[in-house]
């Protein structure tokens, strides 16, 4: 498959999690038990996914130090996000201002990765980033 295809799955499994999200965060659960439990059964299904793949769970030692920055900005974007959904009225108002993330990791993208950054990409980032502000704001 292509990685666009990948991308439509993921985007079409984010929106269906943060409805999902929403409607448990309405039962009045903390939080930290809505992430907990959340986290714990996808590890459970990753762990049971690489498994059945025959992976091995050995990674390099240089990267031992990155997978724990992961962690910590998982662990935040995560406690946030579900924070947010549970106050917003409608989860996707804190999709459309997660979604300004375009214009960070595009940009540091294009600097980290050397992808070029065309006038006509920085108009979609700004038309995206525009959208996404009419949704949440107005």
């Amino acid at each position: 498959m292509h990685w666009i295809h990948y991308a439509v799955i993921a985007m079409v499994s984010h929106s269906v999690l943060m409805v999902i999200l929403k409607k448990i965060t309405i039962s009045g659960l903390q939080t930290e038990i809505i992430n907990f439990y959340f986290l714990l059964s996808t590890t459970m299904m990753m762990f049971c996914f690489a498994v059945t793949r025959n992976s091995r769970f050995k990674i390099p030692t240089n990267l031992v130090i990155w997978f724990v920055v992961l962690g910590f900005v998982a662990f935040f974007y995560n406690y946030f996000t579900i924070k947010a959904i549970s106050i917003a009225p409608n989860p996707g108002y804190v999709v459309g201002i997660l979604s300004c993330n375009i214009v960070i990791v595009t940009i540091v993208g294009s600097v980290l990765f050397g992808s070029p950054l065309t006038a006509t990409k920085i108009a979609g980032i700004t038309m995206m980033f525009c959208g996404s502000l009419l949704i949440t704001v107005v």
